[in-house]
């Protein structure tokens, strides 16, 4: 049982993608950056239903057949941008990755009644480190051979990378 004003990661659904295109266009190498995300097991996203993927019909890459991965394939876009909302929570999280250097901006938004609308916190200590890392941990992103694993953890600069086997 969960305790009041704690947020589960498991109650974070992707429900949003957005891409912010290049200035250069292409990639010079015509590699594709491959963004996998796990999304917990859910009536949304289980056969027979087509999930929210299945509509977008944007990933050339295999899905992995192991858990509930996703992908999202990009070549020529600078950022993209992820929503994670909370329905129980009425909260949420976006997570945009820079995909050149896998730079992360992390925002919150929650609902308010007063204004019928979700706004932008602007202190940045509103967002819950723990469930933020939950969810990057559920993100990763592989380009030339190489998996980017997300994290907030100054140690790692935001990303760690090794071959992808």
């Amino acid at each position: 049982m969960m305790k009041e004003g704690v947020m589960d990661v498991a109650d974070f659904k992707l429900t949003t993608v957005s891409f912010l295109p290049s200035t250069e266009g292409r990639n010079q190498d015509g590699q594709d950056y491959f963004i996998y995300i796990k999304e917990p097991k859910d009536d949304y996203s289980s056969a027979p239903r087509s999930s929210f993927f299945d509509a977008l019909e944007i990933s050339k890459e295999e899905s992995i057949k192991n858990g509930n991965w996703r992908c999202i394939s990009t070549s020529s876009n600078q950022s993209v941008e992820l929503h994670f909302r909370s329905y129980a929570d009425k909260r949420i999280i976006s997570v945009t990755i820079n995909l050149p250097s896998y730079q992360l901006d992390i925002s919150s938004y929650a609902w308010y009644r007063q204004r019928k609308a979700f706004l932008k916190l602007e202190c940045p200590e509103q967002v819950c480190q723990d469930l933020v890392e939950g969810l990057l941990q559920r993100i990763f992103v592989k380009y030339k051979g190489k998996t980017a694993y997300l994290s907030l953890k100054q140690s790692k600069r935001g990303v760690t990378s090794k071959n992808f086997s």
